[in-house]
């Protein structure tokens, strides 16, 4: 018996209740669609950064390697002006 009644209900229209659910299914939808774009643009801004960072780990390895470059080259001329600088000093007090 439940079948006739389910037959009679197929020709009345749709009640409010099924609207407002088609409504809010096509809404969830298109927010589905929105959503998805969004994470599309966002994972094509990470993989901006990712190369922005891989640019400047690099630029910061070639940087570290100047500094310690100059660090090295200044310890020598500071190393070697101190050695003069003491030569110097015992060849005053050897003419004193």
């Amino acid at each position: 018996m439940p079948e006739e009644a389910t037959d009679e209900n197929e020709n009345e229209p749709p009640s409010a209740d099924v609207d407002a659910l088609h409504r809010r299914l096509a809404e969830q939808a298109d927010e589905v669609i929105r959503l998805n774009d969004m994470l599309s643009s966002k994972t094509a801004e990470c993989a901006e950064l990712a190369a922005d960072r891989a640019e400047l780990v690099q630029q910061n390895k070639s940087l570290y390697e100047k500094l310690s470059e100059l660090t090295h080259n200044y310890k020598l001329v500071s190393d070697f002006y101190d050695a003069k600088v003491a030569q110097n000093q015992t060849a005053q007090l050897k003419k004193e």
